[in-house]
């Protein structure tokens, strides 16, 4: 029951982990751009030019997205730690695909941390530095000469690039344990293999050997 219960904790998890990034990056980021540019909505507080009104409303929207979304990642990661603990603990001998797992566990969390914790933190502040400096930025709006939006679209593309990262990643996950046979540990000792051989058949004592 034990093995089952964790073995189902873990498919769920990166399930509704994986599935919901491909969703956000495949189907929500395009729908919202499209939806910003088809009804022309606008935000108070743009400044335009030299920004364009729809990639902020779009981020703006995006952002809020992802901050919800940051509430499934962290259960969907607890559900997945159960799972690999119940690989660790609930199965023997216990194979290298579970450790591999929870390494990959360890690189999934690490990120998450990073995005949540910093970058977007980063990514907030650096959006509002670019606003309050495009005043100074009104004749062309370049990067080349507006730090403060080359130091935004750096930290952007860094942002895209994490989430990728994570995509991978489960996508890792989910190979290494659905196809876990490739990842058993080999048997090393003689002495295990004897052990699962049927002891051989004694033939019965002649009347020679009795007496």
């Amino acid at each position: 029951m034990w093995r089952r219960a964790t073995n189902v904790a873990f498919w769920i998890g990166v399930s509704i982990y994986f599935g919901g990034i491909l969703a956000l990056g495949a189907v929500a980021a395009p729908a919202i751009k499209n939806a910003v540019q088809n009804a022309g909505i606008s935000m108070p507080g743009v400044p335009v030019p030299p920004l364009e009104m729809r990639p902020e409303v779009t981020g703006q929207i995006f952002g809020e997205i992802l901050a919800r979304f940051t509430t499934v990642e962290v259960i969907a990661l607890a559900l997945m730690l159960v799972g690999i603990a119940g690989f660790l603990f609930a199965h023997t001998p216990v194979r290298r695909s579970a450790w591999i797992l929870l390494i990959m566990w360890f690189g999934l969390a690490a990120f998450l941390a990073y995005d949540t914790g910093i970058l977007r933190n980063k990514v907030w502040a650096q959006r509002k530095a670019m606003w309050q400096t495009a005043a100074a930025h009104l004749p062309d709006g370049s990067p080349n000469t507006w730090p403060e939006r080359a130091e935004f679209n750096r930290l952007h593309l860094r942002s895209e690039s994490l989430g990728r990262a994570k995509a991978y990643l489960l996508l890792g996950m989910i190979v290494v344990a659905a196809w876990r046979g490739l990842a058993e540990r080999p048997i090393k000792h003689e002495t295990q293999i004897a052990a699962k051989r049927p002891a051989p058949k004694t033939a019965a004592p002649t009347l020679h050997e009795e007496i």
